[in-house]
């Protein structure tokens, strides 16, 4: 057989069509369990925000780290993807149309569905009366901006602690 395409261009088109990851042989078995544990999924996370260059920007990040993504644009679809079974961890925006963030973890709360959850906002500063109930409840929250590896260390931290997690942005 003959290709015009090199091995790492190969390679390079099999990663970006949605292959996880590359083995080069010879592999030992500890590389073969590494890169397996690497590539494990690590669980359905619901990114529930209005704005839509927040997910898009967002679920590529969560996905390259493992995470299978749902996406609600408001309250009551995050409140409906919530219930369902699957979602391992959940990203609340404070300010949604229809439902609120804070509304939303409430009603689940009355469902008796506890999913660890991480609360983002853009608007701390006008928000402060939600801010303060959210702290009652938990400590969920994350301030736009933010950089992906505190939402990736928050999402971690919530799901082994299954609670929510406090961490503040720029």
């Amino acid at each position: 057989m003959m290709t015009g395409y090199s091995v790492e261009q190969l390679v390079a088109q099999a990663v970006e069509n949605g292959a996880l990851g590359v083995l080069y042989k010879p592999f030992s078995v500890s590389e073969l369990l590494s890169a397996l544990e690497r590539v494990k999924p690590r669980g359905m996370v619901l990114v529930a925000d209005d704005d839509p260059d927040f997910a898009t920007s967002v679920a590529p990040i969560l996905r390259l780290n493992g995470y299978n993504v749902e996406i609600a644009r408001h309250g009551r679809e995050a409140l409906e993807k919530a219930s369902a079974p699957g979602i391992t961890c959940v990203i609340l925006d404070l300010r949604m149309p229809v439902l609120g963030g804070l509304e939303v973890y409430l009603k689940l709360k009355e469902r008796a569905k506890s999913v660890p959850t991480i609360f983002v906002t853009g608007f701390a500063a006008e928000e402060q009366t939600a801010l303060e109930r959210i702290r009652k409840f938990t400590e969920g929250l994350l301030i736009k901006p933010f950089d992906p590896e505190d939402l990736l260390r928050a999402i971690e931290a919530a799901m082994s602690r299954r609670q929510p997690v406090l961490i503040h942005g720029k």
